[in-house]
């Protein structure tokens, strides 16, 4: 502007309508990845103004800034030459460093895949809105590298959104990627070096509230003793000079190394003979070496490229790039809002069908970027909760037509890619389904039709000595811990890829899901689990209920049974019963999860004994009626001359002291199938305490249908259903005839599959509200 007033318009160089500026436009060639200055455009820029910079001091002075070029003789040539010169030397360090750069590919895989793996993890805090664990940190050791180790580092943030909730200040959590210099005598000195000139005072105030360098009054490194050594860290140390520089660098990556962080040593400025450290770096998990180059810039240019290859792969694998395009933008003003919906239309339309697709409405579009935007802020500063990224969300909900809050769950699932929407619908409708028994724990996938790749492990409970000894919080741990295991294997099936977990679990669940306890894996008493706490382990949605509503969904869509109220009641190791009402659409129980343990229900023995139903018609109870029976002076058949007391004698099992349950059930199993009519009797009595307590449930609950299923039933087959019924007419059920009751009591499926299929058909009639 002054040259503009003080020179007449026609003596100035106007190019592109600017007075005074000459413009130089530069060819970068595509963008890797668009948005983002930190591949091409910058590496050019850095390029460009060096040799610009130089090339005019060269004019100047006719003499180099730089010592590393050997010019020729500037008394024997033209200024013209020397830049020419300069350039041309220049231009060939740059090719050559273009040709050695693919050899570097291999280690930077390597030093990727790493980062990758402490990010991803489910321990990490990389999609977390606060520090809960000390795992998902990536740590720049340098000294004289601390310009481009700060640089890429700082840069993560804000290109890539690696910090959601940065602007939380101290509310929120370290920053993922830190750089940090080593050997600075205190911080001031670490920005002086960094500056290249005295800070003043004023600066410093603003400046310095990032550290990057200081020792103590011991030499010893302080700048990053916050930062976390543990497992599930990266650090990575950056020597530019081998005899300067590897000392201090080496000796922090192995005490990194020894609290079991994983550590990377990119080394630089090496000769053929300087290229051995003195020290000892066995334990590196990734060296990766640069080629040597005689000019400075070069140098600095393969290490910048270096940095952005490793940090920007990491982010392509953890899916914040999507082909070439920066997904995870934060719209935080009107400029990034639109530039969000136009990126979600671009999206939509390159990975939709061309034949198909129409133009996505960017009012629309634009309407749930602001609405999605104020939710995530709303969810991480208020309640902590952390969201995916604005674009992703808004993506999912428009490509499946879904709610925010289901879009934030499919992503959640898959680790917050997307492309899975585009290669594979099918996918999105399989759920990982479990169910929790007190002794074993039955895994599978429900794809919308059946149940595939089951899997039975022993359930962590109980049963088990070792979990006898642990407290109920331990327990509840140690269960929840070997869950999480089996749903990260199925995780990393290939080909399969989970909307969502669905559980059924042997225990009371709550209105909200809930988990308030489970005596046969915790203890007796009340341990409430929140199906978060699942969600967050397994990192997928969680839908979860008692064993028998879950399994009941098994039923209540089938033609079979397609009445308008269905009992199913099982017989096992407990008594229980639960009922569908399809007019409300919805299984009877309260908001605590209560409702239909008949088991608890006092009957009075055949000894005049007060004890629970199950004490007499679970599985395990048929023993105490057994033990009643031989008591019983006036039995109408006798035990002494029966079958059973044979077998039980054969293998040793004394009547007056039996507590072998599995072995007397066996026993009893095997002579009422051989029609042994003592035998007949202890089952006959424990059903008709099962008859006495069901003839008061059909009479309040009206079921159209009862469903037997459980141990006891399938053990014993169509005899139990038969004597059930017989013992329903012979206590007399009001108002229902013998051809309603048989009618009425129909066996379920033994297949072992009705906790399985009832998850998955739970989840499709429930879905995630």
């Amino acid at each position: 502007q002054q040259q503009q007033q003080q020179q007449p318009q026609d003596q100035c160089n106007q190019q592109d309508g600017v007075s005074g500026v000459e413009v130089v436009k530069v060819d970068v060639g595509a963008m890797a990845v668009t948005g983002s200055t930190r591949l091409q455009a910058a590496t050019t820029t850095i390029f460009c103004t060096y040799l610009l910079l130089e090339a005019t001091i060269v004019k100047l002075s006719t003499s180099s800034l730089s010592s590393s070029v050997d010019f020729v003789d500037m008394s024997n040539c033209s200024s013209d030459k020397t830049v020419l010169s300069m350039a041309r030397e220049l231009i060939h360090e740059l090719e050559e460093k273009t040709l050695k750069t693919p050899t570097l590919i291999s280690p930077i895989k390597e030093i990727v895949t790493i980062i990758y793996n402490t990010l991803n993890s489910p321990d990490s805090n990389f999609r977390r809105i606060k520090d809960e664990s000390d795992h998902g940190y990536i740590t720049f050791l340098g000294i004289s590298s601390l310009s481009e180790i700060l640089i890429d580092s700082s840069e993560m943030c804000p290109t890539f959104s690696t910090n959601p909730p940065r602007m939380l200040g101290e509310k929120g959590k370290r920053e993922e990627f830190r750089a940090y210099g080593l050997g600075f005598k205190n911080n001031i000195s670490a920005w002086d070096y960094l500056a290249g000139r005295t800070l003043q005072d004023t600066e410093r105030t603003v400046i310095q509230q990032l550290v990057l360098g200081g020792q103590n009054n011991l030499g010893q490194e302080i700048c990053f003793e916050l930062r976390p050594y543990a497992v599930g860290t990266v650090y990575i140390g950056v020597v530019k000079d081998v005899k300067t520089e590897s000392k201090p660098i080496v000796q922090n990556l192995k005490v990194a190394s020894l609290a079991g962080a994983r550590t990377v040593l990119l080394s630089c400025c090496l000769s053929e003979s300087d290229n051995l450290f003195d020290e000892d770096i066995s334990f590196i998990d990734v060296q990766l070496n640069f080629p040597l180059f005689k000019h400075e810039l070069v140098r600095d240019l393969i290490l910048k490229e270096v940095l952005n290859m490793v940090s920007n792969s990491s982010m392509v694998m953890l899916g914040k790039v999507l082909g070439n395009i920066m997904i995870d933008v934060s719209p935080s003003n009107n400029k990034l809002m639109d530039r969000t919906t136009r990126i979600i239309q671009k999206v939509l339309t390159l990975l939709s069908d061309q034949q198909n697709h129409k133009e996505t409405d960017y009012n629309r579009v634009f309407q749930h970027v602001e609405t999605v935007f104020k939710l995530k802020n709303q969810r991480e500063t208020e309640t902590g909760t952390y969201m995916p990224s604005v674009a992703k969300t808004v993506i999912t909900m428009e490509k499946m037509n879904v709610s925010v809050d289901e879009a934030v769950a499919y992503l959640m699932s898959h680790d917050e890619q997307i492309q899975p929407l585009f290669n594979d619908v099918r996918s999105t409708q399989e759920v990982l389904v479990i169910d929790c028994g007190a002794t074993n724990t039955r895994f599978g996938i429900w794809n919308g039709s059946k149940i595939t790749d089951i899997t039975v492990v022993q359930s962590t409970g109980l049963h088990l000595p070792h979990i006898q000894q642990l407290t109920a919080e331990n327990r509840q741990k140690e269960w929840v811990d070997s869950l999480v295991n089996h749903v990260q294997e199925y995780k990393s099936l290939p080909g399969h890829r989970f909307i969502g977990v669905s559980i059924a679990f042997c225990g009371p669940v709550d209105a909200n899901e809930m988990l308030i306890r489970s005596s046969n894996l915790w203890g007796p008493d009340p341990l409430p689990l929140p199906k978060q706490v699942l969600e967050k382990r397994f990192g997928l949605p969680v839908t979860v209920g008692d064993d028998l509503s879950v399994s009941l969904y098994r039923f209540i869509h089938e033609p079979t049974y397609g009445l308008d109220r269905i009992a199913l009641l099982t017989v096992s190791s407990g008594i229980a019963v639960k009922l569908y009402d399809r007019f409300s659409d919805r299984i009877i129980i309260d908001k605590k999860g209560r409702g239909g343990s008949l088991g608890h229900v006092n009957v009075v023995g055949h000894l005049k004994i007060n004890r629970k139903l199950e004490e007499y018609s679970s599985g395990r109870g048929i023993i105490n009626v057994f033990k009643e029976l031989i008591q019983e002076e006036d039995s109408p058949i006798g035990y002494e001359s029966s079958l059973l007391k044979q077998d039980l004698m054969s293998i040793g099992l004394v009547e007056t002291d039996l507590y072998d349950n599995q072995q007397f059930m066996s026993t009893l199993c095997r002579c009422v199938k051989e029609q042994d009519p003592f035998s007949i009797l202890v089952l006959r009595r424990s059903v008709r305490f099962l008859a006495e307590v069901m003839s008061v449930y059909i009479l309040s609950a009206v079921p159209d249908i009862i469903i037997l299923m459980g141990g006891v039933c399938e053990k014993f087959g169509d005899l139990y259903r038969t004597l059930f019924i017989s013992e329903l007419i012979d206590h007399g059920v009001f108002g229902y005839g013998e051809s309603e009751l048989e009618s009425m009591i129909r066996f379920g499926s033994f297949d072992d599959l009705n906790g399985l299929i009832g998850a998955g058909r739970r989840w499709e009639h429930r879905g995630i509200k």
